[in-house]
């Protein structure tokens, strides 16, 4: 049965709050901070393309039907998404600039897909935030910096600007 509130009262207030232990609220502080890593790439960057980067980077070289085998989308789906992550996006909009693609040297029709530089940086910060324990691990804030508004990141990684936990609104990671 669902305890109904009333207007007023809270379940935090009536005490029906679910009280995480300490090893859980590290595990999701982790899991904050691996999804960070990409909503500072962008703040909107939809959960299909994260988990299309992570293929990529776990695999490196596949062509679109394995990445979308491996995805569970088709292939014009994954085509999209690859697209959206490498240099440019649909109809010459900004990619994201984590991925590039190379013809097969033995097939010349297939196309397979490595990662930028950019897209190491970020692997290296997420491998970095996640076996960083939770007191250290916010970095990632310390090494970003405010973007033009057109969401792209225009130099490398490596300076270090301070932003406050919160002025999210503008912060983008120096991946380049």
């Amino acid at each position: 049965m669902v305890p109904r509130v009333r207007d007023g009262d809270t379940l935090l207030a009536r005490g029906i709050q679910h009280k995480l232990t300490e090893r859980e609220r590290a595990a999701l502080h982790k899991c904050q901070l691996f999804m960070e890593a990409f909503r500072i790439i962008r703040p909107t960057m939809p959960m299909q393309h994260a988990y299309a980067f992570l293929l990529v980077a776990a695999e490196e070289g596949r062509g679109v039907q394995e990445y979308a085998e491996r995805a569970g989308v088709t292939q014009s789906v994954m085509t999209r998404i690859l697209l959206a992550l490498g240099p440019r996006g649909q109809k010459g909009a900004p990619g994201y600039g984590l991925v590039q693609q190379a013809t097969d040297t033995v097939d010349l029709r297939k196309h397979q897909t490595f990662l930028t530089a950019k897209g190491k940086a970020l692997i290296r910060e997420i491998v970095r935030l996640t076996r960083s324990d939770h007191q250290n691990a916010p970095k990632l804030r310390a090494q970003s910096r405010s973007f033009d508004g057109s969401g792209e990141v225009a130099s490398g990684f490596g300076a270090r600007s301070v932003v406050s936990s919160t002025d999210r609104v503008g912060a983008k990671a120096r991946f380049g």
